[in-house]
């Protein structure tokens, strides 16, 4: 049973994921910050908002709530030169987008340069990498 009495098979399935970045803010904080360092850009190492928002939400909803920091986790180890400049290319063809107004789709690298696709194309759709182009 759960902690509201009801069994497992009267229960409704449904998980949903929240994506916050790290800079976010409530209206009535101020940043959240990992520490007290600052970075080689002489800004503040942000972070903890996520487990903040967890901590809400399981409050608010009396259901078990979770929280994960992807950081180098999502790319599988420390960041190379390469991984900032797909940052910071990503970054500069998303706000291409928007200043275009070409809104509805997600920044793609595709056959050698990055592009965009329509959201059409990608949601609800597994695309898997072909390991033979990596080998």
């Amino acid at each position: 049973m759960d902690l509201r009495g009801r069994g497992v098979s009267q229960m409704k399935k449904t998980e949903d994921i929240v994506v916050v970045s790290e800079g976010a803010k409530p209206k009535v904080m101020g940043i959240f910050a990992t520490g007290r360092e600052i970075d080689s850009f002489g800004h503040m190492t942000l972070g903890g908002i996520g487990e903040y928002l967890a901590v809400g939400i399981e409050k608010g909803t009396e259901i078990e709530t979770r929280s994960i920091t992807l950081s180098y986790l999502q790319r599988g180890g420390a960041p190379c030169a390469y991984d900032r400049r797909m940052g910071r290319y990503f970054g500069i063809a998303a706000v291409g987008l928007i200043v275009k107004g070409d809104f509805g789709r997600r920044v793609s690298y595709r056959n050698g340069r990055i592009t965009s696709v329509p959201l059409e194309e990608v949601v609800g759709r597994v695309n898997t990498v072909d390991v033979k182009t990596y080998l």
